[in-house]
């Protein structure tokens, strides 16, 4: 496995506890491409978004962004480099406007720039007519596509997004799936966590699996499909019952 890319991670580990939710993952994340990250529930996933982002910090183990060791700088420092992500339960600003949701992210823009741009991206959501409604009054969906439009404002090459499609209906998921083709070809880099596999398996390039804070697989999505430690961690005798689907 070559360890170029836009974002590597090398030995990352976690513990909490005698519980190891990520236990010596290395990969690397290869530039505008749409990586997926799936595992069954309880397997890390999480716990490495929060490691690459910096919002825990890991026991050992490093991350690169651009060959930039970034594993103890602060999230927001992160995310002025260029590596923006939303978050499994959505956050937003529920007091706030959908407008001023977006403004309230744009503090290094001049103030007409940051107006054009956050109209431009409402637009591209289908938000725009809800920009005066608070975001606590918007749909579960729409709180997703807020915060995906939200991390937009701060132009990130690199998105990361934990469950973009939970709890979203089909026509509101289909709307985030063109959005996120269409950055790509634009050069934007995706990493996506999420249960959606039907969705997953079309959307991504490559499929990066946890189980019990290892990864077992990375490939192809057909490949990886019928890998067999794959089967056996969302299917194996000696799980209770599965925990997901993976198509």
């Amino acid at each position: 496995m070559t360890m170029n890319g836009i974002v590597r991670v090398e030995n990352l580990r976690k513990h909490y506890g005698g519980l190891a939710a990520v236990n010596g993952v290395s990969f690397a994340i290869a530039e505008s491409k749409i990586t997926a990250l799936i595992g069954p529930n309880g397997s890390g996933k999480t716990t490495l978004f929060n490691l690459i982002t910096s919002v825990a910090r890991p026991d050992a183990g490093a991350v690169f962004l651009n060959e930039h060791a970034i594993t103890q700088w602060a999230p927001h420092r992160i995310a002025a480099r260029g590596m923006a992500r939303t978050f499994q339960i959505t956050r937003v600003f529920g007091q706030l406007t959908v407008w001023e949701n977006m403004l309230a992210v744009a503090r290094q823009r001049r103030d007409a720039e940051a107006r054009a741009r956050a109209q431009e991206l409402l637009r591209l959501v289908n938000l725009w007519e809800l920009r005066d409604q608070f975001a606590a009054d918007t749909s579960y969906g729409q709180q997703k596509l807020l915060e995906f439009a939200r991390v937009l404002m701060l132009e990130p090459r690199v998105i990361l997004l934990d469950e973009p499609f939970a709890g979203v209906n089909p026509t509101l998921a289909q709307t985030m799936v063109a959005l996120i083709r269409r950055l790509q070809t634009e050069g934007k880099t995706f990493f996506i966590i999420d249960h959606a596999m039907t969705i997953m398996m079309s959307l991504c390039d490559r499929v990066l699996v946890l189980d019990y804070g290892e990864l077992i697989a990375d490939g192809a999505p057909a490949d990886v499909q019928n890998d067999a430690r794959v089967l056996e961690a969302y299917f194996g005798s000696h799980r209770e019952k599965p925990r997901a689907t993976i198509g």
